[in-house]
């Protein structure tokens, strides 16, 4: 519980949010999800609209409906299940915490980044997995020490957008995950 409180303790100084809400819609950040004492992290690269807009009291959330095979929460659940793995034993984050087409100025991407590197530190991971090639360039070139190992695995969304199957999906998380 300390991590945790630690996290939310580490919010952006007020002049920083203020910057970063600048021009949004938006009245909350989407930040971390799961367990604080994991030594996985896996990084996505932002929040879609539909994250901000829910009314959800989580700060980090899944599209859940294992219904609906069209959501990229949905595939990882799947892809979770199928390995006997629990989502809420990792550790989830974000790179930005908000949409990424609401980040307007150079300066928001380099709070963001600053942000994610102190909470990598403060999480202190042995393995961090990047939900696809964006978040992955991101984590490779921040700051965060070489004892690290960083892994690239496809987004859940490269299932719904592109001719991949489902068991090539987990053969490249197999690696990943276990």
């Amino acid at each position: 519980m300390e991590r945790q409180k630690d996290l939310i303790e580490m919010s952006p100084k007020d002049d920083q949010l203020n910057l970063l809400y600048k021009n949004l819609k938006y009245n909350k950040l989407i930040t971390f999800f799961g367990n604080v004492e994991s030594k996985v992290m896996i990084i996505g690269l932002a929040p879609v609209q539909s994250h901000i807009d829910s009314d959800s009291k989580s700060c980090f959330k899944f599209d859940i409906d294992l219904n609906q095979d069209n959501k990229s929460g949905g595939v990882l659940i799947k892809i979770f299940k199928e390995f006997n793995l629990k989502i809420t034993d990792f550790f989830w984050n974000n790179v930005y915490k908000i949409p990424i087409e609401s980040i307007t100025e150079y300066t928001e991407y380099t709070i963001f980044h600053e942000i994610l590197e102190k909470e990598i530190s403060l999480i202190n991971p042995t393995k961090i997995i990047c939900l696809g090639s964006d978040s992955f360039k991101v984590v490779k070139n921040l700051n965060i020490g070489v004892n690290i190992n960083i892994i690239k695995v496809f987004h859940p969304a490269y299932l719904l957008r592109n001719a991949i199957t489902f068991d090539e999906m987990l053969i490249n998380y197999k690696f990943a995950l276990l």
